[in-house]
């Protein structure tokens, strides 16, 4: 992979200076340092402020898997974009989406409940329940393996359908009827009506971008990986300060 803040991604970055452009960022891992438990998370002051720049020079998104509710409680009031739920939540048009996720949470909540207390060692495990998704935490690899396990048990073949998308230290459950994060960024192009974006994220659940993106948006994942569909790397989430003052000088430069 390339790197983002090379000269050969510098020069794929000019493609940002001049138009309508998105720019576009996961959340944890990424604008925010990971943290031990997602309470925990915080947003520098200096990430949040050079957002707050970008977003006056141009369209700016945070598309997270974090609920919008928690999204707005890092950014009251941000200027741009917040689209929570892997791309659920944030999006007008998807009232009927949204509705039957919650139906499909609603079925499931009890039987996670139940599987969790079955494989849980100690406080390695627990369910962040999100409405609309579910996230099952543990920094334990064979707490997750035990949940996963469990979820192939013949009961939960008569749920409604989810995803399984594995996170750091974590699995995600998203039910099928909801958007994901590479179809909230084509929707979020069509509605600023940028010809050219980037997208910034650091894991598996940033790829539904990295895979479905086309040569007019620049793709960077944050730390190496081989699975990677994203074209160019930031090598770690501590680069993340360099990378936003590139894109504001960049955007600037265009004035």
């Amino acid at each position: 992979m390339r790197d983002i803040l090379s000269r050969q991604g510098c020069e794929a970055l000019q493609s940002l200076r001049d138009g309508r452009v998105l720019f576009a960022f996961d959340f944890d891992g990424t604008i925010a340092p990971l943290a031990s438990h997602p309470r925990l998370s915080r947003v520098p002051k200096p990430i949040r402020l050079q957002l707050q720049t970008l977003a006056a020079l141009a369209p700016v998104a945070i598309v997270s898997g974090r609920s919008l509710a928690d999204l707005r409680r890092f950014f009251p009031r941000f200027p741009g974009f917040l689209v929570g739920n892997h791309g659920a939540e944030g999006l007008p048009g998807n009232r009927a989406a949204l509705r039957s996720a919650c139906h499909a949470c609603s079925v499931w909540r009890p039987h996670l409940c139940r599987l969790l207390r079955a494989c849980r060692s100690g406080d390695d495990i627990w369910l962040e329940d999100k409405v609309f998704s579910f996230t099952v935490h543990s920094h334990s690899p064979s707490a997750l393996l035990a949940f996963k396990r469990y979820c192939t048990q013949d009961v939960l073949r008569f749920l409604p359908p989810m995803r399984f998308l594995p996170g750091k230290a974590s699995v995600n459950l998203l039910p099928l009827s909801v958007p994901n994060k590479g179809n909230a960024m084509r929707f979020l192009l069509n509605r600023t009506r940028a010809k050219r974006g980037i997208f910034v994220g650091d894991d598996e659940t940033d790829e539904d971008v990295f895979s479905a993106s086309s040569e007019h948006i620049v793709t960077v994942r944050v730390g190496r990986s081989r699975r990677t569909r994203a074209a160019f790397l930031l090598r770690s989430q501590r680069e993340i300060g360099r990378l936003l003052t590139a894109l504001i000088a960049l955007r600037r430069s265009s004035r």
